[in-house]
């Protein structure tokens, strides 16, 4: 039965097919699997340097599913490098057969992981495959025929990548893992259209990605979208592996694109638009030292087009941050820390030929606005002794638009706040073809204070506080020549500095303001409307060495500097031995309209002189006219104010110090200075205090040219002079002397002291030329005081004695017209007073009295002795007083009468005994007569005549009476 069964056609064909499925169905789904699952980790482990596990591979005969779990591929050490939890695909074999193109409804890979390390720039999973590469001979390729390339003949229904995960390490950095990776794809035909995929991944710190494809290959239509989120930076930055000197810490980019890629003709066609970039909490560092850093940067609607080669942005904005830089004396440190590092590399590229390219098309590049708001910029400058911080706070800035088409204008705008305090600004339009640039700039509020290190080291002052500012318009005009003008105004207020040692003020204002001030470079010229200076102060200090707070400004070592520089040019100088180029320059135009002082005040102490002198010069108001160096026409001056409160001081007059002709006629004036306050000058070096008076100053200077003439008048009133001083600086010259002898009658001493010099002979200086002159007068004045009383009358001066004959005492009518003359002088100068001391002549006087005395005993005068009577008593005395022996021996020895007569009187004068005392009180008579005549005669009063004691020291120089001035009481 079962033969008859067998032999009907049907039964058979079934059994066969029955059969065929049986061998089918276990071939592919059992053999094929269980061969695959044992054969391929075998090829693989003789094969490649890795090891293959495969937990299972199923194959559905019927549906044509394939199924893999579980795969693990392994490098030499058994450290994973690929690995997969389950991958199924669905065949779609007769589409495929219909098709002629391979067909599948699904590939699903659940779970795959990629682990890649790149040791020593070699890929761990080359490594493993490496065998496989160097066994394969290398065969000459062979040359066929340039075909069009064919799209590959593939279809996927559904192809998903689902909790996928990537791992990139490079040497022993921490490795890059990109997680929760999945991939979709729907109707992906690589011969047509329509293909879309999906892709998503969460990169390290949490980034996401978002790519969403619609493709086609033949021919190339990509349209894609893609969005990354929170991706952060610093874990990629690892892997540029740029040659740059500052690291990445952090950072995180977020961006959102929309990309289109067509094949058009022979060439790709590229639109990047609706493009959004934001990158926020960047910071970057310098040797773990913060370098830069960016709240945000966002760069919004980025469009890009190729081969149009047009890259527009709507708007580059960045937000808050900071920047951190070192300014020494190699430069800025940013300058080299953002550029690359050269590494030496010998394997550059080769330097290109001489061989002449097409030039390319340049980009069109529009970039509508760029943008900082709130970023702060923090400055280190070491190149002072002193390190300075600068804290740079961009407010607010813009520049729009920017592109390569220069030109067009470019309007830009900057607040900026310095050092917490200071604030600039600057608005303007720049043209960049041309290079012009059309702003307005303010400074305000800028703190001096921050400037100190600077100068510090090269003017010894301390600066306690100051503001500068400015506002006004810079334009730029041309480059060559440099064309760059300003005009506006800037100014300096709440100045206050002190010298450095007495901790005194020294000089100060309110406000110091150059008023509609204008500077140009083409040519060099300045212009000020209005130089204005309020409440100027300052402060002038001799201390007790003699040094001044203004000589003590200058900084040790800065002149130190300044000597070697000036010793290192005039040797580089010698060396060289080339005259030195001249100047092609231009001179320099300036031009001021006027100077204007209000409520200044001045200071002047000397604390060198005992007691201290100080003094202070008040209310200072006025103005200086116009100065310029394009007209010789001079300036009007008129400066007024007061000393110490109440004493009236002026400066008046023209002046021009920049014409080709310096002009200069100025009279400064004090008046009703009170003299007390000087008294410790006058007690210093006149060597007396000062009980009262006051001071008239009266100094005119003009100048022509380089010659300086100065006249300088001096009105002292109503000086008195009070008790000596114990200085041993004073003047040894009569100072009370030479006060009385130029004092009028009315207490009143005009002097005038006229000086002259060359301003550019270098030892050229008034206040020595001054001090002379005065110097010069009264020393006249004391050395010929009766020149200068005769200057008083007409004629010669005064006799200085009354002379008188041999032994007389008696004044004569010409002596006294000699005194009524002197008594003329002396009403005029009432604070001198006339001292008498009697005088002799040894031998005259003394002969005279003798003869006198004679006389007296003779009975007549001796000059009347001729009869012989009279010479008959002359012998008879002379017998009595010399001896008859002495008469009888010169009678003898000279016979005749005529003989022996003169020399016998010349014997009896000599033997008549003329004591001191006599020629004492001859002096002192002569003097007692004088003083009469002075007194009852004259009318010269008797308090202002003295009779100086003769007997003690007997004044030898003539038969007279010398006349001495001196200084009342």
């Amino acid at each position: 039965m079962l033969k008859q069964w067998w032999e009907k056609a049907w039964v058979r064909r079934v059994s066969y097919a029955l059969i065929a499925l049986a061998l089918y169905c276990l071939t592919l789904g059992w053999g094929l699997p269980s061969l695959a699952e044992r054969q391929l980790p075998k090829w693989i482990a003789q094969n490649t340097n890795g090891s293959l596990s495969i937990a299972n591979i199923s194959f559905n005969p019927l549906t044509w599913e394939l199924k893999v779990d579980q795969v693990a591929l392994n490098d030499e050490a058994s450290i994973q490098v690929v690995a997969l939890e389950q991958g199924v695909v669905n065949i779609e074999p007769w589409r495929s057969l219909f098709t002629l193109s391979g067909t599948f409804s699904e590939i699903t890979l659940y779970e795959p992981a990629l682990d890649l390390v790149n040791r020593d720039a070699s890929l761990n999973i080359s490594d493993i495959f490496a065998p496989l590469s160097s066994d394969t001979p290398a065969l000459e390729p062979e040359a066929e025929p340039q075909q069009e390339a064919q799209p590959i003949p593939l279809t996927i229904d559904r192809f998903a990548l689902q909790r996928g995960a990537v791992s990139y390490q490079v040497d022993d950095h921490k490795p890059l893992k990109f997680e929760q990776l999945s991939l979709a794809g729907e109707q992906l035909d690589f011969a047509h259209d329509g293909n879309k995929i999906a892709l998503a991944l969460v990169g390290p710190g949490g980034g996401e990605l978002d790519l969403k494809l619609d493709s086609q290959l033949t021919p190339l239509n990509v349209q894609a979208e893609l969005a990354l989120r929170k991706v952060q930076l610093q874990p990629f930055w690892q892997f540029l592996q740029l040659p740059l000197a500052f690291d990445l810490d952090q950072g995180a980019l977020a961006l959102t694109t929309q990309i289109s890629v067509t094949e058009q003709g022979n060439g790709i066609s590229a639109h990047i638009s609706n493009s959004n970039v934001d990158i926020t909490q960047v910071a970057l560092s310098h040797q773990q030292q913060p370098l830069l850093s960016i709240d945000s940067l966002n760069v919004s609607e980025l469009e890009l087009r190729w081969p149009e080669q047009q890259l527009a942005i709507a708007g580059v904005t960045l937000q808050g941050g900071h920047g951190h830089a070192q300014l020494d004396q190699d430069g800025l440190n940013w300058a080299t820390l953002f550029q690359p590092i050269d590494n030496g590399d010998d394997n550059a590229a080769p330097a290109t030929t001489d061989e002449p390219t097409e030039p390319s098309e340049p980009w069109v590049v529009t970039l509508d606005k760029a943008a900082i708001e709130q970023w702060q910029f923090n400055l280190t400058d070491t190149t002072p002794e002193t390190a300075v911080q600068w804290q740079v706070l961009l407010n607010s800035f813009s520049a729009a638009p920017l592109g390569s088409d220069l030109s067009k204008p470019i309007a830009l705008a900057l607040a900026t706040t310095i050092n917490e305090q200071g604030r600039f600004d600057f608005s303007g339009n720049l043209q960049p073809d041309a290079l012009t640039l059309d702003a307005q700039l303010a400074l305000q509020q800028f703190n001096l204070l921050d400037t100190i290190p600077y100068w510090q080291q090269q003017v010894a002052i301390k600066l306690l506080s100051g503001q500068a500012g400015f506002d006004g318009t810079l334009q730029l005009k041309g480059t060559e020549p440099l064309d760059v003008s300003f005009d506006g105004r800037t100014e300096i207020s709440n100045f206050v500095t002190q010298d450095p040692n007495g901790q005194r003020d020294l000089l100060k204002w309110k406000s110091f303001a150059l008023e509609q001030l204008s500077v140009a470079t083409a040519p060099m010229a300045i212009s000020i409307d209005t130089v204005k200076a309020v409440a100027p102060y300052a402060r002038i200090i001799i201390d007790e060495d003699g040094s001044t707070n203004l000589s003590q400004l200058s900084s040790n070592d800065s002149a130190a500097q300044t000597d070697d520089a000036v010793v290192e040019t005039a040797q580089t100088d010698v060396a060289t031995n080339e005259p030195a180029a001249e100047s092609t320059a231009l001179p320099l135009q300036l031009e001021i309209g006027q100077v204007v002082i209000t409520q200044g005040s001045a200071f002047f102490a000397d604390n060198s002189l005992t007691p201290k002198f100080a003094t202070g010069i008040e209310q200072i108001e006025g103005r200086i006219g116009t100065l310029s160096t394009d007209f010789d026409k001079p300036a009007e001056v008129d400066i007024a104010g007061k000393v110490d409160r109440y004493a009236p001081m002026s400066l008046q007059g023209e002046l021009q110090p920049f014409g080709a002709d310096r002009e200069l006629d100025l009279a400064l004036n004090f008046d009703n200075i009170e003299l007390t306050s000087l008294n410790p000058y006058s007690g210093t070096y006149a060597g007396y205090f000062i009980d009262q008076g006051q001071l008239n100053l009266a100094l005119n200077y003009q100048m022509e040219g380089n010659k300086l003439n100065g006249n300088n008048k001096v009105v002292l009133n109503q000086l008195k002079l009070g008790q000596r001083s114990e200085s041993e600086q004073a003047t040894s010259l009569p100072v009370s002397l030479a006060l009385a002898l130029m004092q009028d009658s009315n207490g009143v001493i005009d002097l005038e002291l006229d000086i002259s010099g060359e301003v550019d002979d270098p030892s050229f200086a008034v206040g020595p030329l001054v001090m002379k002159a005065l110097t010069n007068v009264i020393t006249k004045a004391v050395t010929a005081p009766f020149s200068l009383l005769g200057s008083l009358l007409e004629g010669d001066p005064p006799a200085q004695f009354v002379q008188f004959a041999a032994g007389e005492i008696e004044v004569t009518e010409q002596a006294q017209a000699d005194l009524k003359r002197l008594s003329k002088a002396l009403e005029q100068r009432p604070g001198l007073n006339l001292a008498l001391l009697g005088s002799i002549s040894p031998n005259a006087d003394k002969r005279a009295l003798a003869e006198r005395r004679l006389s007296e005993q003779l009975g007549f005068e001796v000059s009347d002795l001729s009869s012989d009577s009279d010479w008959q008593r002359l012998v008879r005395l002379a017998q009595t007083q010399l001896g008859k022996e002495t008469v009888t021996v010169l009678q003898q020895q000279q016979p005749e009468p005529a003989q022996w007569q003169p020399l016998l009187l010349e014997k009896m004068v000599e033997a008549q005994a003329v004591s001191d005392e006599a020629l004492s009180k001859l002096a002192l008579n002569r003097a007692a007569n004088t003083k009469q005549v002075l007194v009852e005669v004259v009318g010269l009063p008797p308090e202002r005549v003295f009779v100086r004691e003769s007997r003690v020291n007997l004044d030898t120089r003539g038969s007279r009476v010398n006349l001495e001035l001196s200084a009342g009481s």
